[in-house]
């Protein structure tokens, strides 16, 4: 969504209203935004310049929550996301990313809020400890429609999955498009159902 907002300049309707369950609570939010991390105790990487000479994980060049946000960061910092680090690596699993830092593999890590809450540490199978990790760059006041948000995060948050309408398309119309798309809230009770159809 990143790319179709600034090219085409493009506006969010609605928004996909992700529940995120962490640590026992459980979160309905209609954004997300990106983290930056590094080991607590690595005291050579405190700012987004230390990313330099470092090596990166993502999960995917193309991913919006681990990589695209954090490249955007970088860039408004000056640095090529391609050039900077040392070594850029992709995984395809923000949980291969997380540990990959713990164990010494990887120096930074580009994953979405709450995937450092929520992975699993490969060696002992428990919850990883959020103290272990520090955030880079972490943005201050974060929040949804005045109410604080509930992760760190390094990059503004951004809407979830949605629906936007382009710069040409009437505001009558993509009101109209708005209010219908919400008016489906009445019927979601159909996605749970379709949900348990994956259940193991």
């Amino acid at each position: 969504y990143s790319c179709i907002e600034s090219e085409f300049s493009a506006h969010s309707l609605v928004s996909q209203i992700s529940n995120r369950k962490v640590g026992g609570e459980s979160y309905d939010l209609t954004k997300f935004g990106g983290v930056i991390a590094t080991l607590s105790d690595r005291d050579d990487i405190n700012t987004i310049q230390d990313v330099s000479g470092k090596i990166v994980a993502a999960a995917s060049i193309s991913g919006l929550g681990s990589g695209q946000m954090q490249f955007r960061e970088l860039e408004k910092a000056g640095m090529s996301y391609i050039n900077a680090p040392r070594q850029l690596v992709f995984t395809s699993n923000q949980g291969k990313v997380v540990n990959g830092v713990l164990d010494g593999t990887f120096d930074v890590a580009f994953v979405r809020t709450d995937q450092i809450e929520r992975t699993r540490d490969a060696a002992t199978g428990e919850l990883v400890d959020p103290a272990r990790l520090k955030i880079i760059n972490p943005q201050p006041d974060l929040e949804i429609d005045g109410v604080p948000f509930p992760f760190e995060s390094s990059t503004p948050l951004y809407p979830e999955w949605n629906l936007a309408s382009l710069a040409h398309v009437g505001d009558d119309v993509a009101t109209e498009v708005q209010s219908a798309m919400r008016a489906l809230e009445a019927h979601a009770a159909v996605g749970y159902g379709i949900l348990g159809c994956y259940d193991a």
